[in-house]
């Protein structure tokens, strides 16, 4: 027979064994289990949860009587990267800021100098005075002085030489989805409660 003190430590025992001190669990509730606490950067004392500062240490920081959890709150995890080939130099529990990996847009453009003609309207009149002939064109449109009364539409005869400047704008929705922003870049996510086992 198994009495009840034997018992309990086995089950504490294996307890331990299936969640052991340090265990991070992602919790469906806002209260987290009894032996937890919320990965929320809080201080602990080092001679309360001795066993839990044996493991972790000062990883996020400590004084001389405490240390402290990890602060994963608003936070995505990461694998740590111990061999340093897809994330290098990066330390274990280190914290990583957002980023947007560096890119380039092509822009296309004319492949000439800009040469082009003005399609412009034009209305000539003929005015005789004093036995002298003359043209008026109305607003300086462009003319061929002949001596008759003239309306229609021609190209100018001048090269265009010109430049543009090309602004990039924000992004526009597209036929794959609506574009959204923010203040930061993120995946689509859930919020849940980070927990940490401490006794």
């Amino acid at each position: 027979m198994i009495d009840s003190n034997d018992m309990r430590s086995i089950i504490e025992h294996l307890r331990s064994e299936l969640l052991p001190v340090g265990t991070i669990l992602i919790y469906s509730s806002e209260n987290v289990p009894a032996g937890f606490m919320p990965c929320d950067g809080r201080e602990l004392s080092k001679s309360r949860y001795p066993e839990l500062y044996a493991l972790i240490g000062g990883t996020w920081g400590e004084s001389s009587t405490s240390f402290y959890l990890p602060d994963l709150q608003g936070q995505f995890i990461r694998g740590w990267d111990k061999e340093g080939d897809e994330d290098p130099e990066r330390m274990f529990g280190s914290f990583q800021d957002d980023a947007f990996q560096g890119h380039s847009h092509n822009v296309d453009s004319c492949s000439e100098n800009g040469r082009h003609f003005h399609y412009v309207g034009y209305t000539k009149s003929v005015i005789s005075e004093a036995n002298t002939f003359f043209s008026n064109c109305e607003y300086k449109y462009i003319c061929n002085y002949d001596y008759e009364y003239k309306t229609g539409n021609m190209n100018s005869d001048k090269d265009g030489n010109h430049k543009h400047e090309i602004t990039i704008g924000l992004p526009i929705d597209s036929t794959f989805q609506k574009v959204r922003m923010s203040t930061e870049t993120r995946p689509k996510n859930i919020a849940l409660m980070f927990c940490i086992k401490v006794k």
